[in-house]
C-alpha cells in the first residue's frame, strides 16, 4: 500500500471509530458469535428482509439504511455463496499498483483507479484495499458524499467484526471471513503484529508488539476460511 493509501487508510479508521466506543478489551459487553446456521437459512428465503441477493444489491449500491443484523447476515452470509474464496486475489490488483497516484491525480487517473477499483470489489465486496481505493478516488474526484458513504460501508463491516469477540481468547474470538479484515481490526487499534499462527485449524492467532492497551495477542476465528479451502481440495 503506497504511503496516500496508508494515510487514506488512516481516515477510514479514524471515521470508523466514530460513534464506536473503544472495543473495551477489559469491560463485560455483549459480544455474540455468528449463528451461521441460522444466518444460511435466513438469507435463502425470498420473502425474507435477509435474502442474501437483496442485501447485496443494497450494499453495492451503499444503502447507508442496512441494519447491524443485516449486515450481519451480508458479511458472514457471504462464505455461503459460490463465489466466496477464502483466499481471493483480485486480477486487476496489479493494475491498480501500477497506477501512480502519488504522482498523479488527475481526474482521469482517478476515474481509472475508480473503474479498477470497482471491478476488484465486483469479485470481492469486502475487499478493504479496493475500499480504500474507491474512497481515495471519489475524494480527489469531488464526490464527497458518495466517499462517505463508502466510509460507513467500513465503519460498518469493522463494528461486525467487533460485535462477535473481544478476540482475547479463543472462546472469545472475533469471526472473519478474510486475512485482511484480521489486518484492518488491527490498524484500527494501532497495532503490529509480532509473529502470527495457525491454532486447532481453526484460530488465527496474532501476537502483537508492546502497546499502549497491554494487548499480548488476538485471536481471529477463522473457521469458514478454512472450511472453504478443505472444500477446494476435496473437489
Amino acid at each position: 500500500m503506497t504511503n496516500l493509501l496508508k494515510a487514506l487508510s488512516a481516515v477510514i479508521v479514524f471515521a470508523s471509530l466514530v460513534g464506536i466506543s473503544t472495543h473495551s478489551f477489559g469491560q463485560d459487553v455483549k459480544r455474540e458469535a455468528p449463528a451461521y446456521k441460522k444466518i444460511r437459512s435466513a438469507i435463502k428465503k425470498k420473502d425474507s428482509n435477509f435474502f442474501y441477493p437483496d442485501l447485496m444489491a443494497r450494499f453495492r449500491k451503499r444503502d447507508t439504511t442496512l441494519t447491524p443484523e443485516e449486515f450481519t447476515h451480508l458479511y458472514y452470509g457471504y462464505v455461503f455463496q459460490p463465489e466466496y474464496k477464502a483466499h481471493w486475489v483480485c486480477d486487476y490488483s496489479d493494475s491498480l499498483r501500477k497506477v501512480k497516484v502519488e504522482v498523479d491525480s488527475s481526474s482521469q487517473t482517478m476515474e481509472k483507479v475508480l473503474a479498477f477499483s470497482w471491478k476488484c470489489l465486483d469479485g470481492y465486496p469486502f475487499d478493504y484495499s479496493s475500499l480504500n481505493y474507491q474512497v481515495m478516488a471519489l475524494k480527489k474526484l469531488g464526490k464527497e458524499e458518495e466517499a462517505q458513504k463508502t466510509i460507513r460501508a467500513v465503519r460498518r463491516l469493522i463494528r461486525t467484526i467487533l460485535s462477535t469477540g473481544r478476540g482475547l481468547e479463543k472462546g472469545d474470538a472475533m469471526h472473519v471471513i478474510s486475512i485482511d479484515h484480521e489486518y484492518m481490526i488491527l490498524g484500527l487499534f494501532d497495532f503490529e503484529m509480532k509473529s502470527q499462527g495457525l491454532i486447532e485449524m481453526k484460530y488465527d492467532y496474532m501476537r502483537l508488539e508492546p502497546n499502549d492497551s497491554k494487548v499480548e495477542g488476538l485471536y481471529f476465528n477463522i473457521e469458514k476460511m478454512m472450511e472453504a479451502e478443505m472444500k477446494m481440495f476435496e473437489e
